[in-house]
């Protein structure tokens, strides 16, 4: 048990004003959920769900764009590895995918992440699930 902080502010001093996990946020006309949010519930969404490589990964940590087929609908995907495991939130749009995890988040999940695996039979990297 945590009895106090780094700084030396004890523990039984602080008020709680909000407990809980924050998932959404309004940007623009879309309602964006939070990257924990997604990797924490990521893995049971039926849909809006667009798989990549440990390449493609890498080119969304230098801050590019990967193409995407023109007729994706403008918004928000759940971006998986090949692997299966869930990374976060992209935003397509005309065309283009751009990634909405933090690079901090990006880096420590390239860390984690082992050689690249192969894509189950039945997906292909890239397509989106409905």
């Amino acid at each position: 048990m945590v009895r106090s902080f780094p700084e030396g502010v004890p523990v039984a001093r602080l008020k709680v004003t909000k407990v809980g996990l924050k998932a959404f946020r309004q940007v623009g006309s879309f309602v964006k959920p939070t990257t924990h949010l997604i990797q924490i519930f990521g893995h049971a969404a039926t849909k809006s769900r667009f798989r990549i490589t440990k390449d493609a990964l890498l080119k969304l940590h230098s801050g590019r764009d990967l193409h995407v087929p023109d007729d994706m609908e403008k918004g928000y995907v759940i971006l998986e590895l090949e692997q299966g495991q869930i990374l976060g939130l992209g935003f397509v749009n005309k065309g283009s995918l751009r990634s909405q995890i933090p690079r901090k988040e990006i880096k420590k999940l390239m860390l984690e992440t082992e050689s690249p695996g192969t894509v189950p039979s039945d997906t292909h990297p890239g397509r989106i699930t409905d």
